[in-house]
């Protein structure tokens, strides 16, 4: 097989490396992105060009993007359905089936304008998690994690709900000393 530079392709891999590839461990808004990347990039060629070009660093670079380099390290004809098939016979058992069921989802319209609104999306993602970084350090380099801001959560809304119950407990206590004298209606 030849290097993916004697094809004009993606050069950040060596297309004769074994595939050892897998896909995003987790279903997030970023591993979406990535998986419909992929599969854009599988079956449209301007798309994969987008991709492989400097505006797909971002994806590139992603950690659950193993099988999107593979892909473009390979770079297989994109309108060959025999290419696209030898490519995905060189892939783990699972990771061949995941890409055949990407192919087997609807194209969009204009696939390379979907290429270009997931890549927004992962640089708008990617914008947010150094945005929580940067309040992270700012509270003393310790960032929360999702239960300690829960936690927090609970408690305002009990304090919430104890100030609630203390409002409708003073609205029901009754008066308990005598009117004034010359206050008296009778």
């Amino acid at each position: 097989r030849l290097a993916a530079e004697d094809r004009g392709g993606y050069t950040g891999e060596d297309a004769t490396a074994p595939m050892d590839v897998a896909l995003p461990a987790a279903d997030t808004p970023e591993s979406r992105a990535i998986e419909t990347i992929l599969h854009l990039a599988l079956l449209d060629a301007k798309a994969r060009a987008l991709v492989a070009g400097p505006e797909g660093m971002v994806c590139r670079d992603h950690p659950g993007a193993k099988l999107l380099r593979a892909l473009l390290a390979a770079n297989p004809d994109p309108n060959s359905p025999a290419a696209t098939n030898a490519f995905l016979a060189t892939l783990p058992g699972p990771e061949e089936t995941s890409l055949q069921s990407l192919m087997a989802r609807k194209m969009p319209k204009d696939p390379e304008q979907a290429v270009r609104d997931c890549l927004a999306k992962l640089v708008d993602l990617q914008r947010r998690a150094a945005n929580r970084r940067e309040f992270g350090a700012k509270l003393g380099n310790r960032a929360l994690d999702i239960t300690e801001i829960l936690e927090i959560q609970a408690k305002v809304q009990q304090q919430v709900v104890d100030r609630r119950n203390g409002v409708q407990q003073d609205a029901h206590v009754q008066p308990t000393q005598d009117p004034p004298p010359g206050d008296d209606p009778f």
